[in-house]
């Protein structure tokens, strides 16, 4: 409802979506209770849909379209959008916040509001909850996203950095973070997604707040770009590591892991401490100093780095 709550910029990245799918969704933002919602529809390059969305925001002046050249993919396209949507026009009297949205899930009514009101409670930089699984007829799978994911509710920094627990789309951000995310963009790990990037910047400055309700549902089908489900390792080390059948003991304990790993890179140890010693640390400075050492250890294979960054090695 215009003019009613808090402002709330929604950054919707869309790319071929399944028009049925766009509409229910766009739809589901914009019957949001309690909040003046606008919409940034960010085309991540062109498709055959265009017109379609464009004659949609032709009829809504709440709904704005932005069209990349050319395909950047999922993380780009929602931090761009990002700053985009942070140079629109509007009343600098008033505060602004900031959401990701998904192109095919479903937004309870009181997603924004309730996010809202946890965030000012929390007076955190940014909220994120739990969600529904459900199929294409929005059928319950699961009744939690954190639970079907074995996701941890509170983890700590460092753990953050390995596995990410804020899904972009149940995520609601103050203008200060925004501009923060979106300046520091250029030094996001590329294999980190949005949502992955602006959590562990809350998290490392003013906070990251969680709301237990489950106030999306994110729908499960042959089309996701990222699909929910417990997390499983599959890479051939891991499972070398432990041949008599105790990898689930193993992959409890990140200390042993690392250690593992690391044990034939040379010079790594007293950087992975440092690294360590930085993520248990609040504050940006800290957590990017330790962007910055990960980036550096050059005796590790590459594909090691790529499973530190995406595995949950530190509790």
């Amino acid at each position: 409802m215009v003019g009613a709550g808090p402002t709330i910029f929604v950054i919707l990245a869309v790319y071929r979506p399944d028009m049925a799918f766009l509409e229910r969704q766009i739809t589901s933002v914009l019957d949001q209770h309690g909040c003046n919602v606008r919409i940034c529809l960010i085309a991540d390059g062109p498709m055959p849909q265009l017109a379609v969305i464009g004659k949609s925001v032709e009829q809504d002046d709440r709904l704005s379209l932005t069209v990349f050249a050319e395909n950047r993919g999922p993380a780009e396209t929602f931090l761009g959008g990002l700053d985009h949507a942070l140079s629109q026009p509007h009343d600098h009297a008033q505060e602004r916040w900031f959401a990701f949205c998904d192109q095919d899930d479903v937004w309870h009514p009181d997603k924004l509001a309730t996010s809202f009101q946890r965030l000012t409670q929390s007076q955190a930089a940014c909220v994120h909850s739990d969600a529904r699984l459900v199929d294409e007829d929005l059928n319950l799978i699961a009744p939690s996203m954190f639970e079907e994911e074995a996701r941890e509710h509170y983890p700590s920094l460092t753990a953050r950095f390995f596995r990410n627990n804020a899904t972009g789309m149940t995520m609601l951000f103050d203008e200060a973070l925004a501009r923060q995310v979106a300046g520091l963009r250029h030094l996001r790990p590329s294999l980190w997604l949005h949502d992955h990037f602006t959590a562990f910047i809350a998290a490392a400055g003013r906070g990251l707040a969680f709301e237990e309700r489950a106030l999306v549902d994110y729908v499960q089908h042959g089309g996701n770009a990222v699909g929910a489900g417990r997390i499983r390792f599959t890479w051939p080390r891991f499972a070398a590591l432990n041949p008599q059948g105790e990898a689930a003991r193993e992959l409890g304990s990140g200390a042993e892991l690392i250690r593992a790993l690391l044990a034939d890179a040379a010079g790594t140890r007293a950087e992975l401490e440092r690294l360590h010693r930085l993520l248990t640390r609040r504050g940006l400075p800290a957590a990017f100093e330790a962007l910055r050492i990960l980036s550096t250890i050059n005796d590790v294979p590459r594909r090691m780095l790529v499973r530190l960054l995406w595995s949950k090695l530190a509790r």
